[in-house]
C-alpha cells in the first residue's frame, strides 16, 4: 500500500507526469488484484481460474518491481523503498509458485 501513499502525497504528478502516475495507479491495481485473488483462495475458493491467475499476476508484479529497482538505482533515487518492493515482488512470486505446486 506504499504505492497508495505515494500517489496520495504526490498529487501534482498527475498533471506533471501523467505517464508515471498511470504506471503507479496500474501497479496499485495489480497488487490489489493479487491480494484479492489470494484472499479468495485462502478463504476456501479453490476454483481453477482463480488459482491459475495468481502465478502469472505475481510474475508480472515481480518483473515490474525489479524493473523499478533498476530504474531507481540508475537514478540514485528512492533509497531502500524500491528495493523492498523488489523483494516483496519476488516473495509474492515464490509463494504463488509454491501454492501452485500444492
Amino acid at each position: 500500500m506504499d504505492i497508495g501513499q505515494f500517489l496520495a502525497t504526490n498529487t501534482s504528478m498527475f498533471k506533471g507526469s501523467p505517464g508515471r502516475a498511470a504506471g503507479s495507479v496500474l501497479g496499485l491495481a495489480l497488487w490489489l488484484a493479487l491480494a484479492g485473488l489470494s484472499a479468495a483462495v485462502a478463504s476456501g475458493r479453490r476454483s481453477s481460474p482463480v488459482r491459475r491467475a495468481i502465478l502469472p499476476l505475481s510474475g508480472l508484479l515481480a518483473v515490474g518491481s525489479l524493473g523499478l529497482v533498476v530504474v531507481h538505482a540508475a537514478a540514485r533515487a528512492g533509497g531502500l523503498r524500491p528495493a523492498l518492493g523488489g523483494v516483496l515482488g519476488l516473495a509474492a512470486l515464490g509463494l504463488a509458485y509454491l501454492a501452485n505446486r500444492a
